[in-house]
């Protein structure tokens, strides 16, 4: 089978998305041919809009990362992509203590910050909390810890 009949063999259209019912990955659709993997949206972007421009990824305007509907997608770049996501209050990556492998508290943060206006060294500063330099600089640079 072509690569276009394998597709449309998993896609069951909805009256809002086209869904994807095959292999999927956090969400998103994937397919194999000729021993290669695709991701299902990019698939039907080039079945509907032919080839995909360098450096752009397909987008949805949806937000079903399943969707493969043609009207909902769209050409972006990676920081386009970030900014609809952000625009879109979908970023749930947690922030600060909430991160699972946060080290430092948000009273550790005020901390750094204090002891870097008083000059005290990056160095000095980070042999305190048991972080790395450049972590420190980052969070005095907001960075790290921009929320905050």
């Amino acid at each position: 089978m072509s690569l276009e009949e394998r597709f449309w063999a998993k896609v069951n259209k909805t009256n809002d998305c086209w869904l994807w019912t095959g292999c999927q990955s956090e969400g998103y659709g994937y397919i194999r041919h000729n021993k290669k993997s695709y991701r299902t949206n990019r698939v039907s972007w080039e079945l509907h809009f032919g080839s995909i421009p360098l450096g752009l990824l397909v987008c949805h305007k949806c937000d079903n990362p399943s969707c493969v509907r043609p009207d909902h997608l769209f050409l972006g770049t990676n920081l386009e992509n970030t900014q609809d996501r952000d625009r879109k209050k979908r970023n749930k990556s947690p922030k600060g203590e909430q991160h699972g492998s946060a080290k430092l508290t948000i009273s550790d943060i005020l901390a750094i910050r204090e002891l870097h206006t008083q000059k005290i060294q990056t160095v000095e500063i980070a042999r305190r909390f048991g972080v790395c330099r450049s972590h420190i600089s980052e969070i005095i640079h907001r960075k790290f810890w921009k929320h905050i």
